[in-house]
């Protein structure tokens, strides 16, 4: 047998090979050891600095339907403190609106409609306007068969002598117009160039589109929520009432200004939000489940009381309030749970509860709505079918 650990040499060769193999690997496990402790994470998006924050905040779960009054998937990561968005110069200003920002200049104000929606359905904010949301229309051009407006100059509604819908005379009479608007993202990295020239059509049609300086995804509903607080408290502060609702409600306007009419009885008014009220929901910690939230992003037992977030409305002075607390308050999730809950609360906003209010599915009739303000998840042909009957009982033919 020949080689270099035969022979009288072969206990001193083979130990000398054997302690630099030794030598070898450990040097090489040092080296991947240290840089995998000490290398960077690199960002789940490398496409844009607001993406990246935005990833950031919101890192993981895809789009999936929600209900928000329910405890959604959670988004956060557990490695770092939660932060409120405020606090993160890139995500200011939320709003860079072309228009928006001077709807309000010049008008006494008493309800903004604020509208959450996706940037792909011009069909549900075209619904939108045609039905529940016509009293807050910027710009209108009355047709006798009450369809959809067709937009083709800047006289506001407030100067027509005939209503688009019979139960809202007395909203267009008034001397504080209703205004309506939705509120939009940033389009996906790989959107289409068309798809923004689109929007931009449809808000020079309609002038009331504001688009925040977020990326418009599931993700940053909370994103999305806080800019209609900080939209309202500074550029429409001069207003009484801002109602958010999602894009799959029915509200009935003229039925909630009369009620915010006949309560509105403080004076000064205090600082209010009123909705369906939650009491006594907590946080889910199964991991297995969608709704899971750790110990780590929520402490508490239970969460703060706090409105359901399909529709609810708010004094202005509240939005101010909420405006001024929000960059400090640890940033959570659930968009209801920290704008209605967690900074309401820090805020000393009272929150009112009115059962008229729903997150749940009412009959898609106008019936079910003479005397309820919201209802829950209707397609768009359930919310024409509402309108139009509700539309025939306010009639003064049926009064």
């Amino acid at each position: 047998m020949s080689g270099p650990c035969s022979g009288f040499r072969w206990p001193r060769t083979c130990f000398l090979l054997i302690f630099l193999f030794l030598v070898v690997n450990a040097i090489l496990y040092l080296r991947v050891s240290l840089f995998t402790s000490v290398a960077p994470r690199p960002p789940p998006h490398n496409t844009s600095l607001l993406v990246g924050v935005s990833t950031l905040l919101f890192p993981t779960p895809r789009p999936q339907p929600h209900d928000s009054h329910r405890p959604e998937t959670s988004t956060l990561t557990t490695h770092a403190e939660p932060q409120s968005p405020l606090h993160n110069p890139l995500l200011r200003p939320l709003l860079r609106p072309p228009a928006s920002y001077q709807v309000c200049a010049g008008r006494q104000v008493e309800l903004v409609i604020c509208v959450p929606v996706s940037r792909n359905n011009a069909q549900g904010r075209a619904v939108i306007r045609e039905t529940w949301g016509s009293p807050g229309l910027l710009k209108a051009t009355h047709l006798p068969d009450n369809t959809r407006p067709v937009l083709n100059n800047t006289e506001s509604l407030l100067n027509h002598t005939r209503p688009v819908f019979n139960n809202t005379e007395f909203l267009l009479n008034h001397t504080r117009p209703v205004l309506l608007l939705f509120f939009l993202g940033q389009g996906q990295p790989w959107e289409s160039p068309q798809a923004q020239e689109q929007i931009r059509a449809e808000q020079e049609e309609f002038g009331d589109i504001v688009e925040g300086n977020y990326v418009d995804s599931y993700q940053n509903l909370t994103l999305k929520s806080l800019s209609i607080v900080q939209w309202a408290a500074t550029f429409c502060n001069g207003s009484r009432y801002i109602l958010k609702a999602d894009d799959d409600m029915y509200v009935n306007v003229p039925l909630l200004l009369a009620a915010l009419r006949n309560t509105s009885t403080h004076n000064p008014p205090t600082p209010f939000i009123r909705g369906f009220a939650i009491t006594g929901a907590a946080p889910i910690r199964e991991k297995s489940s969608k709704w899971y939230t750790p110990v780590e992003r929520f402490k508490d037992k239970s969460y703060p009381r706090y409105a359901s977030g399909t529709a609810y409305v708010m004094s202005t002075s509240a939005a101010v309030a909420i405006r001024d607390v929000a960059s400090s308050v640890p940033f959570f999730w659930l968009e209801d749970i920290y704008i209605t809950g967690l900074c309401a609360r820090r805020a000393g906003v009272e929150l009112i509860n009115d059962i008229r209010f729903t997150y749940d599915k009412r009959k898609a009739t106008g019936r079910e709505f003479v005397h309820n303000i919201s209802g829950h998840r209707y397609s768009l042909q359930e919310i024409r079918t509402i309108h139009g009957e509700l539309s025939k009982l306010n009639s003064p033919t049926n009064l």
